[in-house]
Parts: structure tokens; C-alpha cells; sequence
């Protein structure tokens, strides 16, 4: 019997071949040969492996669908936790029921493009409703994702993100096209482009992101994410079931940073906490702060939050908190402002009816030294509309 060492230089040999242009279906008969069944783990392990070893994520990304195919019907669970209910109102139940619903979506499309005269208005429709997915793919990336990194698997996330990435693209470019009446041959290729990523995107979350959840998350780790949940929202399924709730033990984790409500001094004044955070969340900005570790230390939660933030990402690096075609940019900014190059940076962007300005600044005390970079994001829209003046006193 094959020892987990072996097993998993197998998987990560076998991967490789197929990214050297092998045929899958000579790699997918001889993995059958040499496996009853992976756990996911291993398959984390062995991309992990074939990235540290210099295969950009990139050309992992490129084949992640093949390797879902290599790996479907085989992974096998190894040590979930039996007392935990994946049933009904867990996260994972309701990722389930959101696959659920895109693939019934995906089927209802795939009919209506099938249809001798296409129905335009339902088309629309339908492509709006696959908007959707991004509540889905936010979960993943905003409260699951971190905690398969904080167990030190962070290969398939940042895999996964960029396909998610892709997807996210092509079903922009769709909307786009038929909001400018373009309803062309190349609408129906980049459509049907657009439900293959999807359903592969299914296949690898029930396959692979799935059981390896439940190897790796504890039930307090699972607590944590149900609590949060319900803030990004659901994806085509309604919220009429009951949420689960875990053992309950875990239910202050979020407030152990409330150390006290002693008095905070400051050179010009001084405030207690609950003043302090009542501030910090009132104010009509995001606020996030990286600390000099370049770890996710803070965000405000005020109710004109833009950018969705998480309990579950606290202590995630940077790095991780990022889309793969953007990291780049934001370990630039940090490490400009670390070597002292750059105080602040800013960026420009419209977003639905948003038009979002985000500044960054380096933190740094008396003797000039870094302490982290402070991100603060704001919607301007309306206050480019003003004019005029409005006064105190008339």
C-alpha cells in the first residue's frame, strides 16, 4: 500500500504529464489504476506542489477543468467531522442548493437557445439572473477560501478565484452585448462559453472545493462562516430555511477583540471603545487596514459598505485578499510604501451606479517607521453632483 508521500508524487506526476500536452484519457486510465479514491487534501497538495515547483497559476488555471474531469467520482472524504449536520441551513447544504439552481438555470437557457425564433426578452432575462453567480462565487472566495489558507492549502483557491474571475468576465461582456441589441452569433458562442465554465465550475465545487472543505473546517471555523452568510446573500434560492447554528460555543469569537470599554487616549483627545467603533462605522467610507506583517487586520462595517469584507479573512495575507490579475498591483503599493517611495496611492472606477474612489495610504509613526496601509474606499457619485453652496447659516 502506497504511503501519503508516494500518493501524492503520483497525483502531482500525473498532472504534470497532462500539462506536458499527455492524452487525459491515458492519464485518467492509469490514475484509476493506481487509486481507489484521492482525497481532496491530496489533490490541494500535489497543485501546490507543481506551483512551488514553478508551473505558473496561470497554466494551472488553463487545465483546472481537465483536472476535475481526472479526479470526478473519485475523491473520497478522510476526516470530516461526523458531528457536524451538512444538512439543512449549513453553508455547505446551501452552496449545494445554489448549484442546484444555476444548473436548472443552465438548462433552461440551453433550451430557450435551441428555440427556432429566439425569445430576446426571456434571453435578457436569463442572462441577468446569471449575475447572480457572484453572490455565490463571493461566499467561496470571502469566508471559505480563507480558512482553507489559515490550514495552509492555497492552491486550489487562488485557481479557483481566477477561473471565478473569468467567469465574472463573460457573463459582463453577455449583459453588455444585449443591452446594446446585439443578439449575433458571437452572442450565442461566448453564452454557451460562458454555461461550460459554469457547469465545470459546479462539477469542481462538488468534487473537489466540497469534500475539502469538510476534511479541513472545524465546526467552530463553520460557525463563523454561517454567521456570515446571510450578509453577502443567496444566489437564485430563497432564504425560507432555517439557518444552522452550530454548537453555540463559538458565538462571542467575534467579540473577543473587545478587550474593555476603557477610556483610549489620544495626543488630542480621548474617547471610550464603544465611541471609538460607533465612529469608525458611521463614518461614509470603507475602511480596511493591512498591518506591517501585510496581514488583513480591520475593516468598519458601516451601512454604506461597498466592498464586502469578512470576520473569516481577519489575519489572511494580503496577497490572498485579491483577485490573481490584481496582486500584483497591491504588493506593489505595499512595498513602495514600506521602502518609503510612496506615502499614497488612488484609483477611479464605476461600479453600477457607483462611482468608487479608493485611496491608499502608508501608516507610519513618529520615527517614520511603517505600520501597516490603510485602505479607504468611498462612493462619489453624489457628491460630483453637487453645486452651489448650502450654509449653516442662511
Amino acid at each position: 500500500m502506497k504511503d501519503v508521500k508516494e500518493r501524492k508524487e503520483i497525483i502531482k506526476k500525473l498532472i504534470k504529464r497532462l500539462h506536458d500536452g499527455e492524452s487525459e484519457d491515458v492519464i485518467k486510465k492509469e490514475f484509476k489504476e493506481n487509486f481507489d479514491g484521492v482525497s481532496s487534501i491530496e489533490i490541494a497538495d500535489a497543485e501546490k506542489l507543481l506551483m512551488d515547483e514553478g508551473v505558473a497559476l496561470e497554466e494551472v488555471q488553463s487545465l483546472c477543468n481537465v483536472h476535475a474531469s481526472i479526479f470526478e467520482n473519485m475523491v473520497v472524504g478522510s476526516s470530516s467531522d461526523d458531528r457536524i449536520n451538512y444538512n439543512e441551513g449549513h453553508p455547505i447544504s446551501i452552496l449545494n442548493r445554489e448549484n442546484e439552481a444555476i444548473l436548472e438555470l443552465i438548462v433552461d437557457t440551453k433550451s430557450l437557445l435551441k428555440q427556432k425564433n429566439l425569445n430576446k426578452e426571456k434571453l435578457k432575462e436569463k442572462m441577468k439572473l446569471f449575475k447572480r453567480i457572484d453572490v455565490h462565487y463571493l461566499k467561496k472566495e470571502n469566508l471559505m477560501f480563507p480558512f482553507l489558507e489559515k490550514n495552509e492549502i492555497t492552491g486550489p483557491p487562488k485557481v479557483m478565484w481566477a477561473v471565478d474571475d473569468d467567469i465574472r468576465k463573460l457573463i459582463k461582456d453577455i449583459n453588455n452585448k444585449i443591452n446594446s441589441n446585439d443578439f449575433s452569433t458571437e452572442l450565442t458562442k461566448l453564452i454557451e462559453e460562458m454555461i461550460f465554465e459554469v457547469k465545470e465550475m459546479v462539477s469542481k465545487e462538488t468534487n473537489i472545493l466540497i469534500p475539502m472543505l469538510i476534511d479541513t473546517l472545524s465546526s467552530s471555523e463553520w460557525e463563523i462562516i454561517a454567521a456570515e452568510f446571510e450578509d453577502i446573500g443567496y444566489c437564485l434560492i430563497s432564504d425560507d430555511f432555517k439557518k444552522w447554528q452550530g454548537s453555540n460555543k463559538n458565538n462571542n469569537q467575534i467579540e473577543e477583540t473587545v478587550v474593555s470599554n476603557d477610556i483610549i487616549k489620544f495626543a488630542t483627545g480621548a474617547m471610550n471603545y464603544e465611541t471609538l467603533n460607533a465612529i469608525l462605522n458611521t463614518l461614509p467610507i470603507d475602511i480596511t487596514l493591512v498591518d506591517k506583517d501585510d496581514r488583513f487586520a480591520y475593516f468598519s462595517n458601516g451601512s454604506e459598505r461597498i466592498f464586502h469584507r469578512t470576520i473569516a479573512a481577519l489575519g489572511r495575507d494580503v496577497s490572498n485578499c485579491h483577485p490573481a490579475q490584481s496582486v500584483h498591483i497591491v504588493d506593489k503599493i505595499i512595498n513602495d510604501f514600506k521602502a518609503g517611495i510612496k506615502d499614497e496611492e488612488e484609483f477611479y472606477l464605476k461600479l453600477k451606479d457607483m462611482y468608487i474612489y479608493i485611496r491608499y495610504f502608508a501608516l507610519r509613526n513618529e520615527n517614520k517607521e511603517y505600520l501597516g496601509t490603510l485602505e479607504v474606499s468611498q462612493n462619489i457619485a453624489n457628491i460630483q453632483k453637487i453645486t452651489g453652496e448650502k450654509r449653516i447659516l442662511g
